[in-house]
Order: structure tokens, then sequence, then C-alpha cells
């Protein structure tokens, strides 16, 4: 009986570590999210230029004597790609630049703090001097056009500037990840409803320093806009409950017979878990007395690499029930 109660004990001290261990599990993941908007703010005080549907939007200055200045408006669908729960890490946004009328220009990214639109206004040829605004679209003073203006003429965003990259001849540009990136972006998973994307602001202080990037729009998928974005996830640790009334039988706890907790350590060496008796030949045993369960064992998992026999050394159980689901057993199979 000797080699009999150290076998059970070691089923009661698995069982234990079952019952007991609550781990938050951390995954990390990226995502490549397409933009979901973009346009251009076209500088023109009677806000009638925009640019939605086009294949370009712009930033800079170009070397007109007046109404030059161009800003670009882009957004992405947070919350629709990221779970609700995650905690993001890093943050890049890449575009292709396409057409350069200067040298090497800060560019710079700023929050904007107001919804504004993408309607199916599309100009011709280079793009750069816009095409009339349609509904909805996002304009030098109106944000959606032509019923709700901006705040302040040439888009509402933050002062202070999310990341900043110098932007030279054509070709790809990765800006960040920094640490006011990846505040925007948890922001904006945390709040989906201020999610208003980014304007890239550049050098508006001399002419023709404008640069052109390719949209979500244009017809090269590898050119259009992308945002990289590397999250973690915690995933929420099962509330256990062995001696609640849809677990327990036997042992169903209350107000009187002191069991555990849910979440707390279950000694199954103790009493009510071990009862004394005879056995075949009148000897004096001790054995586990358990609750009633089916008697068909649950499964556990465990991994195994690609090509090996062993499971992977050091890793816990995976279960896909608790006790007061269906199917629960305290031994497994």
């Amino acid at each position: 009986m000797k080699n009999v109660e150290t076998k059970m004990s070691k089923i009661a001290m698995a069982v234990i570590a079952l019952l007991v261990v609550t781990v938050f599990s951390y995954g990390q993941s990226e995502v490549q999210i397409p933009a979901k908007m973009d346009n251009t703010l076209y500088e023109d005080a009677s806000g009638e230029l925009s640019n939605g549907a086009g294949q370009s939007f712009f930033v800079g200055r170009t070397n007109q004597t007046e109404n030059s200045i161009r800003r670009g408006l882009i957004a992405f669908d947070i919350s629709g790609n990221i779970p609700a729960n995650a905690v993001i890490q890093d943050v890049m946004l890449t575009l292709s630049m396409s057409k350069t009328s200067s040298g090497a220009e800060d560019i710079m990214l700023h929050r904007v703090l107001a919804e504004w639109g993408e309607g199916t206004s599309d100009a011709s040829g280079n793009e750069g001097s816009g095409t009339a605004a349609t509904t909805s679209d996002a304009t030098w003073t109106y944000r959606m056009y032509n019923t709700e203006l901006w705040d302040t003429q040439g888009g509402d965003f933050a002062l202070t500037s999310s990341a900043t990259l110098s932007v030279d001849n054509a070709g790809s540009y990765t800006w960040g990840s920094t640490q006011q990136m990846v505040d925007d972006v948890q922001g904006w998973l945390d709040n989906p409803s201020e999610n208003f994307g980014w304007i890239l602001v550049g050098n508006e202080s001399s002419s023709r320093t404008s640069k052109r990037f390719d949209s979500h729009e244009h017809p090269t998928a590898s050119s259009r806009p992308v945002l990289s974005v590397t999250y973690t996830t915690v995933r929420e640790t099962a509330v256990i409950d062995r001696f609640s009334e849809d677990a327990g039988n036997l042992f169903v706890r209350d107000d009187t017979n002191g069991l555990p907790g849910p979440n707390e350590p279950i000694d199954f060496d103790m009493a009510p878990f071990i009862t004394k008796g005879l056995g075949p030949n009148g000897e004096f045993i001790s054995y586990y007395n358990f609750d009633v369960q089916p008697t068909v064992p649950a499964p556990i998992y465990v991994l195994f690499r690609e090509g090996e026999d062993a499971p992977v050394a050091g890793q816990m159980n995976i279960i896909d029930v608790v006790p007061g689901d269906e199917g629960y057993n305290d031994f497994w199979h």
C-alpha cells in the first residue's frame, strides 16, 4: 500500500499544480496594417480642393507664389487589427516617396485631433494642385466637406510631433518607433473614437520643399502606406474554484466547512481528502477521498518541437477545461 500511496501522492501533487498555479501568459505579435484613409490638405482659403481618391498625397511647399502649402493626412484601423487588451511595444510608419522638388527635408508626424474624411475627388496629372472636393473630403478649411470645419485652417493637430524623419530622394522611408508614436497607437486602441490618425507636416518656411507620397489607392501594392505594430497580449487567468456548486459533488464549500476558496492552494494530503480505513486483510490504510468525477479522464496537452519525440522541457501542461466545465476530471490522460 505504501507504493500505492506514493503514486497517489504524486497524482495529488499534479492535481494541486493544476488547480493553484495561475500565470499571466504573454504573447508578442506583429501586424502590418494598411492605411484606411489618406488625403492632402491644399492651402486654399475657400476650402474647395482635395484629392481623396488620388494615388498620391503631398507634404511641404510648392513653388507657387501663393497657396503653396501641402499637408498629408493618414489614418489606420487600429482596433480592427489589434486585440483590445494589447500593450503596444513598437510602431513604425513606412511610406513610399515617389517625387520631390527639393533635397533632404524634415517631415513630422502630428496626431490629428478631429475627425476628417476621404471623398471621391481624384486629381489628374501629377495631382499636386488637387481637384474639386467632394462630399466628406478633407480640405484646408473643412475636415468634412462642406459641413464640418476645422477649428484651425490647415488642420487641428497636436503641437508636439510624434516623430520626425529626413526625407531626401525618392524611395521608401520609415518613421519610428518613437515613444510618442507608441502612445498614439495605444490611445487609439484604447479609445477608437479618438483615432483620427496623423498629419504629415514638412518644411513650410521655404518654397519648393514638397514631397509626393504614394497613397493607399496606389496601383502598386508594395508602394502603399503600411503601419507596422508590435504588441503583447496578456491572457486573463482562469478563475478555478474546485469547491463551487458547479464543480463539487462531495466537497462543496459552505460557511462552515472551510474548504479553500477560488484559486487558493489545495492540500490533498490533509482531511477531508484523506480517509482512514481497513484494507483487504484488515490492515489500517489511508486513501485519497477525491470528489465524484466522470470515469473518462480529462485530456492534457504538451508541445513537441517538429521532428522530436520528447515534449519541450520545462513547459506547463495545457488544459482546455477547469473545475466546473463539462468534461473536467481530477485525473488526466
